[in-house]
């Protein structure tokens, strides 16, 4: 083979392996940047994880030190969330059963609502406590008092403050419903109100007084879980 033609031979391999050496190194860093993307992308997400479980602890340090800044003591305040805590899975407990059983379950029933079985386990006044202390009202503001019904008639008006029904303490509208289905229909109750701060008490007879209000909502305690 003349030389020259030789060199020319040479040349475009020598061309050729420096190609071939190209693409593998431009192969090789693209594996490189691929691993280096599934790295961040990782580490993203357990960061991500990471700030969710801190969200979390935070909440809950949240709540103690608002019930704390509200008057309960540390240990009152951890104590309170505990209660609130097996009051939610009593509840799920109750609606597991109450599905099992083929029965309905009412969300408006004292018996499986949580806030309910938190307020039994606390009792009225720690229970109020602890609804002051989220800012949450102590009892039914009324907005409404409807025409041609026992509340009207009794002289209830708009703005009064129902704190009890029949004796026991009413935090929201459920609790009022509740009481008004006990009992006799028609029997005689004792209601207390609240009126520009002075406290008084009016006789209704049992059933529907006939008013619209807001109560205590509480954060939701959520009991569908499993």
């Amino acid at each position: 083979m003349p030389r020259i033609a030789l060199e020319d031979t040479l040349a475009m391999l020598f061309e050729e392996l420096d190609r071939l050496e190209g693409t593998d190194e431009r192969a090789e860093a693209g594996l490189q940047s691929a691993a280096e993307n599934e790295r961040q992308t990782r580490a993203a997400e357990r960061r991500g994880q990471r700030n969710e479980a801190d969200w979390v602890r935070s909440y809950q340090e949240r709540r103690i030190a608002t019930l704390v800044e509200g008057g309960f003591s540390d240990e009152e305040a951890r104590h309170a969330l505990q209660l609130e805590s097996e009051a939610s899975f009593k509840a799920m407990q109750l609606a597991w059963e109450a599905q099992r059983n083929g029965e309905s379950i009412d969300v408006m029933d004292a018996v499986s609502n949580p806030q309910s079985i938190l307020r039994a386990e606390m009792g009225d006044d720690a229970y109020a406590r602890y609804l002051a202390a989220q800012g949450q009202p102590t009892a039914i503001r009324i907005t409404q008092v409807l025409g041609g019904s026992p509340a009207n008639d009794a002289g209830l008006r708009a703005g009064d403050e129902l704190i009890s029904y029949n004796g026991e303490r009413v935090f929201n509208v459920m609790e009022l419903r509740n009481g008004t289905m006990q009992g006799q229909p028609g029997e005689d109750v004792v209601v207390e109100i609240e009126r520009d701060g002075v406290r008084m008490q009016l006789t209704l007879p049992r059933g529907p007084i006939g008013i619209t209000g807001s109560g205590a909502n509480v954060r939701g305690m959520n009991w569908w879980g499993g």
